[in-house]
C-alpha cells in the first residue's frame, strides 16, 4: 500500500516530532541518510521514512528483511547535550513509545512486552527492530534511532532462520495497521518521553520500562562474544542497565549484550 503523507499529517499531534519530514520510496538506510542529512533538519524529531530498505541492519549488524509497503520503516533524528546516564536510557525511548503504540491498537489482540534494552515482542516473538547511532562531539550527542516494524509482512515470507522467532502484527493480532496511524502516535509518544529524557526524568523512565519488562525472578542468559552469563531478571539500574542476579544472590550489571528469555 503507497504512503499517504496527507493521512499522517493530518493524525499527527506533536510540537517539533515528524514537523520535518522526508519521505522516499527506496533507500539502503534511513540511518545513514539521516545521518548524512543532519544539518538539514533544524530541530529534534526530524524523520526520514521509506517503504523499502536494501541494506537495513539491527544490533550486531543483524540483516533487517523487509517486503516493500508491509513494515514501517524510519529513523528519528535527536539532539542532547551528553551525560552519563543518557545512553542507557536513550535506548528505552523508542521500545517504550512503540510498545504503548501496539497496545493502543491491538493490546487486545496479543501480549506485547520488552526485552533489554529495546526489542518489542509481540506474544514472545519479534516484532520490531531498533538500532540507535550516537556521535559525540564534546558536550554535545547526535543521535540517530532507526525502526523498522513488521506490520503486514507473513511470517512464511521471513527467512527460515528467524520465522521462530520474528513476527508481525497481522501474524499476531490479526489484523492489518495504517502506517501512517501508527507512525503519527508513535511520534507523539516518543516526544513526550523525549522531553522526560531531556529533563533527567531517569526514575520515571525507568517506571516506564518496567511496565513492559519481564517480572523480577524471570530466568535470562546475557551473551557478547564468547561470553555467557545466566542469571535472574531484577529490573534496570539507575544508568538503564541490566540487573541480573546470579546463583550466590549477586546482583551483576550489564550495559550491552544479547539477551535469551
Amino acid at each position: 500500500m503507497s504512503w499517504d503523507e496527507s493521512l499522517f499529517h493530518r493524525q499527527l499531534t506533536t510540537r517539533r516530532f515528524g514537523r520535518e519530514f522526508v519521505w522516499m520510496p527506496e533507500l539502503d538506510s534511513t540511518n545513514r541518510w539521516l545521518f548524512e542529512h543532519a544539518a538539514e533538519f533544524t530541530m529534534s524529531g526530524g524523520v526520514a521514512a521509506t517503504d523499502h530498505q536494501t541494506a537495513g541492519r539491527g544490533r550486531y549488524d543483524r540483516v533487517w528483511h523487509d517486503v516493500p509497503g508491509s513494515s514501517l520503516l524510519f529513523s528519528v533524528l535527536l539532539r542532547y547535550k551528553t551525560c552519563s546516564e543518557s545512553a542507557g536510557f536513550l535506548a528505552f525511548l523508542p521500545a517504550i513509545s512503540l510498545a504503548g503504540t501496539l497496545i493502543a491498537h491491538c493490546g487486545d489482540k496479543c501480549h506485547i512486552s520488552l526485552k533489554w534494552p529495546n526489542d518489542v515482542l509481540l506474544n514472545k516473538r519479534k516484532a520490531a527492530g531498533i538500532l540507535g547511532q550516537t556521535i559525540v562531539q564534546g558536550e554535545d550527542s547526535l543521535s540517530v534511532v532507526g525502526i523498522g516494524l513488521n506490520i503486514a509482512m507473513r511470517r512464511r515470507e521471513l527467512p527460515e532462520e528467524i520465522r521462530e522467532r520474528a513476527t508481525s502484527v497481522l501474524d499476531e493480532a490479526g489484523k492489518s495497521l495504517a502506517r501512517e496511524s501508527v507512525l503519527a502516535e508513535f511520534l507523539s509518544r516518543l516526544e513526550n518521553l523525549y522531553d522526560r529524557f531531556m529533563a533527567h526524568d531517569w526514575a520515571g523512565l525507568r517506571f516506564q520500562w518496567e511496565r513492559y519488562a519481564p517480572e523480577r525472578g524471570t530466568p535470562m542468559t546475557r551473551r557478547e562474544g564468547t561470553e555467557v552469563f545466566s542469571g535472574w531478571y531484577e529490573g534496570v539500574g539507575d544508568g538503564g542497565q541490566l540487573l541480573l542476579r546470579d546463583e550466590t544472590g549477586i546482583i551483576r550489571e550489564f550495559w550491552s549484550g544479547d539477551i535469551e528469555q
